[in-house]
């Protein structure tokens, strides 16, 4: 028995269906449908989803491994679930002066000849590095000011809000996939590592960032 998988799932404030293998769930944020191996079943009691053993589709053999895809289908229909009724959210901090980040309108990108990109900011022609969904269809993305020769347009998934304050510094990303949301946020932080000296760079909030001394001049 699967510790983790027996737990039963609290569906409030969403509709589920079930149709042989095929969960169907509608909530406020978003309707989709997930689909469970044979060897597992769903059933709903009480208002809470049960996931459990298939047992037509049993096999002795598969027990060592079942207790693994029991748990892990358990945890995925768990977070699609909660998707569903509120976004999931990664708060991103940028340390260093003068970096920032400011949503702004694909169309201010400019297409350069051999495949580059400039922007106009400030009254100069910057170079852009295109990063991120570069397939992406939203109208904003990201624009990243990082102490480089040149600024960063992050491509923002469509279904990826973000949130900026004023400074620019702090980063609330919001969406209803936790894996697209994670994958995402791993991206943005690939743009500028936490340096261990001054800390400058892209970290997570309460990340913990190791540093390091600097040298002292001898006395």
């Amino acid at each position: 028995m699967s510790k983790i998988g027996r737990k039963p799932i609290a569906i409030n404030g969403i509709a589920v269906n079930i149709e042989g293998q095929h969960v169907f769930y509608k909530g406020p944020k978003s309707a989709d449908v997930y689909i469970l191996p044979d060897t597992l079943k769903a059933t709903v009691e009480s208002n809470q989803l049960l996931i459990g053993i298939n047992e037509q589709a049993f096999h002795p053999k598969s027990d060592r491994s079942l207790n693994c895809v029991w748990g892990l289908h358990h945890a995925l229909l768990k977070n699609k679930l909660m998707g569903a009724v509120k976004d999931f959210e990664k708060k991103v901090k940028i340390v260093g002066l003068g970096c920032k980040a400011e949503l702004v309108n694909k169309s201010i990108i400019k297409e350069l000849p051999n495949k580059k990109y400039a922007i106009d900011k400030d009254k100069k022609t910057m170079s852009v590095l295109l990063v991120g969904d570069k397939q992406s269809s939203a109208e904003k993305g990201l624009l990243f000011t990082l102490g480089k020769s040149h600024l960063f347009y992050f491509g923002l998934p469509t279904s990826v809000a973000v949130e900026i304050d004023k400074s620019g510094q702090n980063l609330v990303f919001k969406s209803i996939d936790p894996v697209l949301l994670g994958l995402c946020v791993s991206k943005v932080k690939q743009l500028r590592k936490p340096e261990p000296y001054k800390g400058t760079g892209i970290r997570e909030e309460n990340e913990v960032v190791r540093r390091k001394a600097g040298k002292t001049k001898a006395g």
